[in-house]
């Protein structure tokens, strides 16, 4: 037996079959439906991915991850008077083993309430052989018993099962559907993310967010004993399958000093020259996957746009360390999804932000030593002229390499003031986390 929520109520249904308003549908054209209304609404429409069984997530890093990233994430979007729809795939919410259901789970606990409001839509889909209502027919639940508007499925009937629906071709071409990866995802999840990007339209929006957080330890005493008693060959490859992926204490993206692992995109299928789907840091903690046009700084066009840009100035001191002789360091900047390869006398600066990045050719000029603070560094009078962006773009920086600035952040040109290239211009971006509240108007600036 499957159910949809239709009308306020669950229905018990037959397999693949729901009833919305008077039509009989497949379940595949009912989770269409519902999604196109959420569309009409101008709602934001938000797929939960990450941990499953095998990792979990830490109780304390999952408690985090809702309290200090998802909640008020929600509540923003909320305060914009936007509707939120949360989709997942129908993990069971099991508060003594974290995992993806467990933070679906307290999401409905928490805005649930908003449900009758029409503030708030949980959905989710289900394989049938996967499907665990409390009563046979009735609407999966989280673990207080709150149901989630439930969509099941048979195993094979659709191509791709649960990327049918939560990652639907349909989803994939709405701006504002965010897939948002949580904890220590698998290969599984991965594959799902590699699908989703491939199914994004050229040149159309590719929103992921991918949240680290620790695994749950205390899953190892637990597999290791099922594995001690196991006597069937492929149970026991199975379990010692599970310990080894649990060696990465953060999932599959990350390294166990947490550092990202984007070589899945590898397995992307880019169809578009216009375009390049990059990897790049917001926080500590989080990556996001964006689709960038590509641009050229050096044309007429930019030529023009940067004249007409208005003037800032840099205000807040940085940290500098230079490079001693005979030494290298290459620099990655992470909001950037860039490199530099800093030398002999470079500056490798820590903006407020904390992030690192290979000073200017002319630092001197730019920067001046403070005094009163050993490895601080005051900025001088240097204007530059900024664009504040309103896509995500990819471009050729300075230094050679590809750089990649998000929606929000800002492409910068300054006049070079000191060494060989002084007088020359350079043109490079800068991420909004950086560029604010640093960079000020220079009118501001000069009152």
């Amino acid at each position: 037996m499957t159910s949809v929520e239709a009308t306020g109520s669950a229905f018990p249904l037959q397999p693949d079959i729901a009833v919305l308003g008077h039509a009989a549908l497949d379940i595949a054209t009912a989770w269409d439906m519902s999604t196109r209304m959420a569309m009409r609404r101008g709602s934001e429409i938000i797929a939960l991915r990450g941990a499953g069984s095998t990792g979990g997530i830490d109780p304390t890093a999952a408690d985090h991850v809702l309290d200090d990233l998802l909640i008020p994430r929600v509540e923003g979007l909320h305060e914009q008077g936007r509707p939120v729809v949360m989709m997942y795939d129908g993990d069971p919410d099991d508060p003594q083993r974290p995992d993806i259901g467990y933070v679906a789970g307290r999401l409905l606990d928490r805005f649930g309430p908003r449900i009758d409001t029409g503030d708030m839509t949980f959905m989710t889909a289900q394989a049938h052989d996967w499907y665990y209502p409390p009563v046979e027919g009735s609407n999966l639940a989280n673990a207080h018993n709150r149901p989630f508007d439930t969509y099941v499925f048979q195993r094979g009937a659709y191509p791709g099962d649960h990327n049918r629906f939560t990652q639907s071709d349909l989803l994939a071409a709405y701006p504002r559907y965010r897939q948002l990866y949580i904890g220590a995802a698998g290969m599984l999840a991965a594959g799902q993310m590699v699908d989703y990007c491939n199914r994004v339209p050229e040149g159309g929006n590719v929103n992921v967010t991918i949240i680290r957080a620790l695994i749950n330890g205390a899953l190892d005493q637990e597999i290791g004993d099922k594995l001690l008693a196991a006597t069937d060959d492929a149970k026991r490859q199975k379990l010692e399958g599970m310990l080894e992926q649990r060696r990465q204490i953060y999932g599959a993206h990350w390294s166990n000093d947490g550092q990202f692992d984007s070589s899945f995109m590898e397995e992307l299928h880019r169809v578009d020259d216009s375009h390049e789907i990059v990897v790049m840091w917001k926080s500590p903690e989080e990556v996001e996957v964006a689709n960038c046009r590509r641009i050229d700084l050096s044309t007429p066009e930019y030529d023009r746009l940067f004249a007409e840009a208005p003037l800032y100035v840099k205000t807040t001191p940085i940290r500098a360390r230079q490079i001693a002789a005979g030494r290298t360091e290459v620099v990655p900047v992470k909001s950037g999804a860039t490199t530099d390869t800093a030398r002999e006398g470079d500056w490798i600066c820590t903006s407020p932000s904390g992030e690192e990045y290979k000073g200017p050719a002319d630092f001197g000029d730019v920067y001046e030593a403070d005094p009163d603070t050993p490895g601080q560094f005051k900025p001088r009078h240097d204007p530059r002229r900024m664009i504040r962006l309103t896509e995500n773009v990819i471009f050729t920086a300075p230094w050679g390499e590809w750089q990649a600035v998000a929606k929000g952040g800002y492409l910068m040109e300054r006049t070079i003031k000191g060494g060989p290239d002084a007088g020359k211009t350079e043109r490079y971006g800068i991420a909004q986390k950086d560029a604010e509240p640093d960079m000020v108007p220079l009118s501001a600036a000069t009152q």
